[in-house]
């Protein structure tokens, strides 16, 4: 508004000096009456001016001004429906993004576990036909690698590390291995999420037991045992494994008793006791 009055002042002060360069010279040439009547219709013009046209100027101005203002926020008011709307669709868009991200990494781990337990099972195959009657110590090797390949994937794949275990102990002859690999698995189990956790690590350590309380048959290629008495220190480490297979699987106790891998121990005054808690 102060805008506004200061132009109307300056378009006054503009005429008057128009008024002084134009009309000043015709005033001289008039007589006094002429001059004062001059003098009276500017005054009721300028009268005029100020009480009805400025009025209607600054109405019109403000209006104008008011409809400006009133479609600036209009359109502030549809830009930031835009702006909102351009955000729930980033939103939506971000979303289907994610799900699909996460449908991806869901396949992906399929995919990779159907894997693993492919080579898991020709690992078993392979292991299986080298622990037969007529395998040749080439086929154990091959069978020990593949094995090895896919417990490095699953270390908590309990058949399998029995399989090779039975491998190591029956026909490499090495039982040094064949208790690393299941105490590897027994570690796994034990620090896997799995809920049967606890079973499968006193499962392990059963089977381990009975790898050192008795010995492969020299003369029989097949996977089992005979009967044998082993070391005081053997039994002892059996003993002790037997002891923690019970802690986290109770119900290898009834196994334990008629299982002929561990015969050796039926006599021994701590076997009848652990299998008796």
């Amino acid at each position: 508004m102060w805008i506004f009055m200061k132009g109307i002042m300056g378009s006054c002060v503009s005429l008057g000096l128009i008024f002084i360069v134009v009309f000043l010279p015709i005033l001289a040439g008039l007589t006094p009456a002429q001059q004062m009547g001059f003098f009276v219709g500017g005054g009721v013009i300028a009268g005029l001016f100020s009480e009805r046209i400025m009025p209607m100027l600054e109405r019109g101005l403000i209006e104008r001004i008011d409809a400006k203002a009133d479609r600036a926020v209009v359109q502030s008011q549809a830009a930031t429906e835009q702006a909102k709307e351009a955000s729930e669709a980033a939103g939506v868009a971000k979303s289907t993004a994610d799900q699909a991200s996460d449908e991806a990494l869901e396949a992906t781990t399929a995919a990779e576990e159907a894997v693993m337990k492919a080579e898991a099972a020709l690992a078993e195959t392979q292991v299986d036909a080298a622990l037969g009657k007529n395998s040749l110590p080439s086929s154990w090797e091959q069978a020990e690698q593949r094995a090895l390949n896919a417990l490095q994937k699953n270390p908590e794949n309990r058949t399998l590390s029995i399989k090779l275990g039975n491998l190591y102990f029956l026909k490499i002859r090495d039982a040094e291995k064949a208790e690393q690999v299941l105490k590897k698995m027994a570690e796994a189990v034990k620090h896997s999420e799995a809920e049967n956790w606890s079973t499968d690590y006193g499962d392990a350590h059963y089977n381990l037991a009975c790898f050192l309380a008795s010995s492969p048959d020299e003369h029989e290629v097949k996977a089992e045992f005979r009967k044998f008495v082993p070391t005081p220190e053997l039994t002892e480490r059996a003993l002790d494994l037997l002891a923690i297979s019970f802690q986290f699987n109770p119900k290898n106790k009834k196994d334990a008793k008629v299982d002929d891998d561990l015969s050796a121990l039926f006599s021994h005054d701590r076997f009848s006791k652990l299998t008796s808690e």
